[in-house]
């Protein structure tokens, strides 16, 4: 049963991250015949994990830079667009699926979006310390797209030759969506 199906669950998250980051191949496995919606994707997991960098970067702005509503302003709009980004690659993966045979699943690649970002959101932990923060982003961020490969290939279960192929080009999609997304709300 899956972590997110009743709403947040502390122990069950905590347990899902464990088990992305020590046995990434048999807990896609499992993450790939749960029952869950979008919404408890989101809501149950997304959510809460997303809020980990937008905190920890508030933290240590108060700590280390002294402006509040800057600091303030800077988490909401980390937290939304890690959202929003998280979504949108959903999208893309489920839009591109039928051209690389892959299974057209929406809740299936939200499963893929939301659970592969969790490096990046554990990562971002370290954004609590302003000047050392890039390394959780650079680390976590490698590690974000190390799930994805491996998880991609499980849960939409492209054709073994096309499985890399489709990972690229979504993360590339995304990638490029997400500089678009990041250039209009940096003119906001």
């Amino acid at each position: 049963m899956s972590v997110v199906d009743s709403g947040p669950n502390p122990t069950g998250i905590i347990n899902r991250v464990m088990a992305l980051i020590t046995q990434p191949r048999a807990e896609w496995e499992r993450i790939s015949t749960e029952p869950a919606t979008v919404q408890s994707l989101f809501l149950g997991y997304g959510v809460i994990l997303a809020a980990i960098p937008a905190l920890a970067a508030l933290i240590g702005n108060l700590i280390f830079v002294h402006i509040i509503p800057l600091a303030l302003i800077s988490a909401i709009v980390t937290y939304v667009m890690s959202l929003a980004s998280v979504f949108v690659f959903g999208i893309i993966l489920e839009m591109l699926a039928p051209s690389f045979d892959a299974q057209k699943d929406r809740v299936q690649a939200m499963k893929v979006a939301v659970y592969g970002s969790t490096g990046t959101w554990v990562g971002g932990i370290l954004g609590i310390i302003p000047f050392i923060g890039w390394v959780g982003a650079i680390v976590g961020g490698l590690f974000t797209l190390y799930l994805i490969f491996v998880g991609n290939p499980i849960v939409m279960r492209p054709p073994a030759e096309k499985a890399s192929t489709y990972t690229i080009v979504a993360l590339v999609v995304s990638f490029v969506v997400n500089l678009i997304m990041g250039m209009i709300a940096g003119a906001i």
